[in-house]
C-alpha cells in the first residue's frame, strides 16, 4: 500500500508533527490506539523552546525585582510626615529678639504660641523664613508698635501673631507715615525746605518731622 493513506506515511507524518511538538503521542498497549494530543498549532519547537525560556526569563526577573524591592523598603527610613513639618520655633524666637529689640522678649513658646506661630509660618510666611524676617523688620520700623510714637502702646509677641494684627501688620497699617529726620534723603529736605517756604507746614521740634500738607503743582507754580 502506497500514498498518502500509507502506514509508513502517516508514522512518519506522525513522527514529524511530534518532533516540531504540534503534538503529543501516547503508544496504546496491546490493541489500543495510540493516544494523540494536539499541542499548538503553527508552532515550531524550536519556538516553543524560545518561549519557555522567556517565561522563566521573565519570571526569574520580576523574582528578583520583588525581593529587591522589599530589601529596599527594610533598609530605607523615609521622614515622618510631622518632620518634614516642623516649625522652626526656636529660630523664630531668636530672629524676633534679634530685629525687634524695642519689644519684650519672651522666656518661651506655650503650646497656645506655637500653635498660632506654626499657623502663621505654614499659611502667611509659607514656610520661608526671609518673609519672617520681613516681618519682624517691618515691626521694628514703625514708631507705634515700638512705643516710640509716645502713645501708651507697645506691640507684644502674641499681639503681632494675632490674625487680625497680623495682617494689618502686613499691610502697611502701621507704618510710619513720615521719614524720621535722621533718614530723611537729600530730596525729603528739599521737599520740607520748600513746604517751610510756602507756610504749608513746619518741623515739629518734638517728632522731628514735617507736618502732613498736601498742595499741587498748580499752586507750586504760582
Amino acid at each position: 500500500m502506497t500514498g498518502i493513506g500509507s502506514r509508513n506515511t502517516i508514522d512518519s507524518i506522525l513522527k514529524e508533527l511530534q518532533d516540531n511538538g504540534f503534538i503529543e503521542v501516547k503508544k496504546g498497549g496491546g490493541r489500543k490506539p495510540n493516544l494523540i494530543k494536539l499541542v499548538k498549532l503553527y508552532c515550531s519547537k524550536t519556538e516553543q523552546q524560545t518561549e519557555q525560556q522567556t517565561e522563566q526569563q521573565t519570571e526569574h526577573i520580576y523574582k528578583e525585582k520583588y525581593k529587591n524591592k522589599n530589601k529596599q523598603k527594610k533598609g530605607t527610613t523615609y521622614p515622618k510626615k510631622s518632620a518634614q513639618l516642623a516649625v522652626p520655633y526656636d529660630e523664630i524666637v531668636e530672629l524676633f529678639h534679634s530685629l525687634c529689640p524695642s519689644l519684650h522678649r519672651i522666656r518661651g513658646m506655650t503650646e497656645q504660641r506655637k500653635r498660632v506661630v506654626g499657623k502663621r509660618y505654614s499659611e502667611d510666611f509659607r514656610r520661608d523664613m526671609g518673609e519672617v524676617r520681613s516681618f519682624f523688620s517691618r515691626i521694628e520700623r514703625s514708631d507705634f508698635l515700638t512705643g516710640r510714637s509716645g502713645k501708651d502702646f507697645q506691640a507684644t509677641f502674641d499681639w503681632i501673631f494675632m490674625p487680625r494684627n497680623f495682617i494689618k501688620i502686613c499691610e502697611g497699617n502701621y507704618d510710619n507715615r513720615f521719614t524720621p529726620k535722621a533718614e530723611r534723603t537729600e530730596t525729603d529736605e528739599i521737599r520740607r525746605q520748600a513746604l517751610e517756604a510756602l507756610g504749608y507746614g513746619q518741623e515739629s521740634p518734638d517728632s522731628g518731622t514735617v507736618d502732613a500738607v498736601s498742595f499741587s503743582f498748580s499752586e507750586w507754580n504760582q
